[in-house]
């Protein structure tokens, strides 16, 4: 399966979970951001109000690295990139 077929199955999984977290207005796929540079890499996106340091937040509104997709004898951890998003326009 290809990388961005497993941002694809991630997303169609874990949508209602990571919608469930405070501070999350919404989710999709798109190239992952590290220190502000492209890194060529699918991620799920996990749009949120404003970031928050995890130092500000309580353990269970921290959201994880990676997502995790089991197969029949592997896993497979796809990234998830949390970018701040004042006005989110659904299309």
């Amino acid at each position: 399966m290809s990388e961005e077929d497993n941002c694809r199955q991630a997303l169609e999984q874990y949508t209602q979970t990571l919608l469930a977290f405070p501070n999350v207005v919404g989710v999709g796929i798109g190239e992952e951001i590290k220190d502000e540079k492209p890194t060529g890499r699918c991620a799920v996106k996990v749009y949120v109000k404003r970031k928050v340091t995890i130092e500000h937040l309580n353990q269970h509104e921290v959201l994880p690295d990676t997502l995790q997709l089991v197969s029949d004898n592997s896993t497979t951890a796809v990234p998830i990139d949390v970018e701040e998003q004042d006005n989110l326009e659904l299309q």
